[in-house]
């Protein structure tokens, strides 16, 4: 049944009061960001409440269509194993092309008894997301799928070899003067030949480029492990070499491992703070791993988790967007206070 447009107002009404993603503080990374303290709440009523009640009758839909699909699909996939067991029985032996069956087949009655999920998902995305994310300012842009080539990081010298990748939800804006592009990647790798061969999972998380002020003069480097024939890539393509970093931060680099091309800028850069904030991001982002490059005139971070950020979230839930609006402005809001801790914006060092 539909919900009706002032019961949807009412549950509005119930986030402005009751939850922290549109009550802003002060204290709050994106705070200053204009109209400040209630800011939200004016964005909502104006660019996501008018998608509220066209979107609710989306998930509805898309409910009813799971539900059909699922009553046509359990029987399929019951046939499908009945099917297998019983081509198994007539070759008297189970091998690996029961199994791929098997897989193959409950992957394309999943996939599509899931699509109007999925289409469901995708239309907020396109609709919702990019007006969620324009609260930040004008400059603020968010696309479901990514335009940036994964080789043009490689300069970096932080992109692990891959042989396949996959790239969605990007995001490009500027915060107080810096210029920002955040997207999601997993990057693969074919190992291996003949039986043996397989296609491993080389990173999956997040990639965050930071444009700065000042082009630096070597390339910094930010990792936890150094790969063994980095150096050697680097004497063979005629490049410097990087060389290790000792810093005084002994947790730090209990953590960390830092190579340079350039020991005193290296140091001008991995001020104290920045060390102290690294971390933190690493913790609050909850990634396996963090590693940053500076180089050219940007640094790039590179965050690997398993978690998908920037996600429609519960779907049997009314279309008020809460969860959606509150992860975003949580995740952005961690941003934001890098940006400003590290003073990427100002003309002085980090």
């Amino acid at each position: 049944m539909k919900l009706k447009q002032t019961a949807l107002n009412s549950c509005f009404w119930g986030l402005v009061f009751h939850n922290r993603f549109v009550q802003l503080s002060e204290n709050d990374a994106y705070a200053d960001v204009p109209n400040s303290r209630w800011a939200f709440r004016s964005h909502y009523q104006q660019y996501i409440l008018p998608h509220v009640q066209n979107f609710e009758d989306k998930r509805c839909t898309a409910l009813r269509r799971l539900r059909d699909r699922m009553l046509i699909a359990l029987p399929a996939l019951a046939l499908l194993v009945v099917g297998v067991l019983a081509w198994a029985i007539t070759t008297e032996e189970l091998h690996d092309g029961h199994a791929m069956v098997l897989i193959m087949g409950f992957l394309v009655i999943y996939m599509w008894a899931s699509k109007p999920i999925r289409t469901y998902k995708q239309h907020v995305k396109t609709k919702v997301f990019a007006d969620i994310f324009s609260f930040f300012g004008k400059s603020f842009k968010y696309n479901s799928t990514c335009p940036i080539d994964i080789e043009s990081l490689q300069p970096s010298g932080i992109i692990p070899s891959h042989t396949q990748s996959s790239k969605e939800d990007y995001i490009k804006g500027d915060y107080k003067g810096v210029g920002l592009e955040l997207f999601e990647a997993t990057l693969k790798r074919r190992q291996g030949s003949g039986k043996n061969r397989r296609t491993v999972t080389v990173f999956k998380g997040m990639f965050l480029t930071l444009s700065m002020n000042k082009n630096f003069k070597g390339k910094t480097i930010v990792h936890r492990n150094i790969p063994k024939l980095f150096d050697w890539f680097e004497k063979k393509a005629g490049k410097d070499v990087l060389q290790p970093v000792r810093l005084e931060d002994v947790e730090f680099e209990k953590r960390f491992d830092v190579q340079s091309t350039d020991q005193v800028e290296a140091r001008y850069l991995l001020t104290t703070s920045f060390m102290e904030r690294l971390n933190k991001l690493s913790e609050i982002l909850g990634g396996d791993q963090i590693e940053c490059s500076f180089y050219d005139k940007k640094v790039l971070f590179k965050i690997s988790s398993h978690k998908n950020r920037f996600e429609v979230h519960d779907v049997y839930q009314p279309a008020t967007f809460e969860q959606d609006i509150h992860h975003i402005l949580e995740e952005m809001g961690i941003i934001f206070d890098m940006i400003k801790h590290l003073k990427l914006h100002e003309q002085t060092r980090l």
